[in-house]
């Protein structure tokens, strides 16, 4: 019992600690999203967040309520946060920025074939100066640093200790997915299954690197942010030189699927010391 103590309510009640994580990151977010700033902006980069300081906190919600639990959910859970939170090689972190980068190309370029455009005009639309602008802030103002902390620091620690990768995956995802619920209020059925998708599809990627090979917030905060930066700067910097080829966000959507797919039968049980 002194062991338990010592770790903390957090994790003797993983479930109800859950539950308090998703309540603060939705209240934070949620209510100043209603009180401070339109729920249905679109706004983004530094100005934009610079003009409307509220929206930036509104954008951290899932982060500061990691941080908030990790305050008074006990020492267990900051030390699984600790371990995440280590240091990883540079080839990771390359890929996890690369990767995304590479995925938004490969769509591009299958959109343009589909629209009868030589895809060879991926290349040529790409500026490597506007791409790490929009991955830098989705990285550290919102999207990777701004959810990543709680998302993959805190509640998913808390999952694992009680239930499956596979269903830690999916609880992670739709709860996730309803955290997008005010900027997702007058938007067809359509896109409101196209986030949860993205999310479920995030999660199951995300947690099977988190537990096959190694915890790493590093990675997961810049696979976010590149994510979600890549996406920003084709929609506004890229795909207008490329004569808005409006399907690719699709065939992105449907590659992380079906990559996430494809990982569930594979062995998600940690590999082996040396495994790469």
């Amino acid at each position: 019992m002194a062991a338990l103590d010592e770790e903390g309510w957090a994790a003797r009640r993983p479930w109800r600690a859950y539950a308090l994580y998703w309540g603060l990151a939705c209240l934070i977010s949620w209510s100043i999203l209603g009180l401070a700033a339109h729920p249905k902006t679109a706004a983004d980069g530094v100005e934009a967040l610079l003009a409307n300081p509220a929206l930036l906190i509104a954008k951290f919600g899932p982060s500061l309520a990691g941080l908030i639990l990790l305050a008074v959910g006990g020492r267990g859970l900051r030390a699984r946060f600790v371990a995440a939170a280590r240091g990883i090689g540079p080839v990771t972190l390359l890929l996890a920025v690369t990767v995304p980068g590479l995925l938004t190309a490969a769509a591009l370029a299958l959109a343009g074939v589909l629209g009868g455009q030589d895809p060879r005009a991926v290349a040529t639309g790409l500026t490597l100066g506007g791409a790490a602008y929009w991955i830098a802030v989705r990285t550290f103002l919102g999207g990777g640093l701004g959810e990543e902390l709680g998302l993959r620091g805190v509640a998913l620690p808390l999952l694992l200790s009680r239930t499956g990768p596979r269903r830690a995956s999916l609880a992670l995802g739709v709860c996730w997915a309803l955290w997008h619920l005010p900027v997702l209020l007058g938007k067809p059925p359509l896109v409101w299954l196209g986030q949860l998708i993205l999310t479920v599809s995030v999660s199951l990627i995300l947690t099977f690197v988190w537990v096959r090979f190694r915890p790493s917030l590093a990675a997961a905060i810049l696979f976010h942010g590149a994510l979600n930066g890549w996406s920003v700067y084709a929609a506004q910097g890229w795909v207008p030189g490329l004569e808005a080829l409006d399907a690719w966000q699709i065939i992105r959507l449907a590659a992380l699927l079906l990559i996430a797919l494809a990982l569930l039968p594979l062995r998600w049980s940690p590999a082996p010391r040396g495994d790469t």
